[in-house]
């Protein structure tokens, strides 16, 4: 079984935890579709799927797949299914 991902497990300051202006959790399509890496509230349910996909158990596996959205992760890698994507191709391969 997969770890629970917690905010605490993150550098909680590299995020920010609120909706700003015009940014919606749930109601606005664009925002359902693309991801922030630098929205923590986006961030965690990122790194749950991708521990759930490979199984990891450990808060160092956690870490990894943080550091890896924000050091390693494109620019130009937005929509939430090429994240996923690119993640576990980039993790499969560290």
């Amino acid at each position: 079984m997969a770890i629970q991902v917690k905010r605490a497990m993150l550098n909680v300051e590299k995020y920010k935890w609120q909706a700003g202006e015009g940014d919606s959790k749930t109601s606005v399509a664009h925002d359902r579709i693309m991801f922030s890496r630098r929205q923590g509230y986006e961030v965690i349910p990122m790194i749950q799927k991708v521990v759930n996909h490979f199984g990891y158990e450990t808060e160092a596996d956690v870490k990894r797949v943080e550091e890896a959205i924000r050091t390693a992760l494109p620019g130009n890698v937005r929509s939430r299914k090429n994240v996923f994507n690119w993640l576990t191709t980039y993790l499969s391969q560290n």
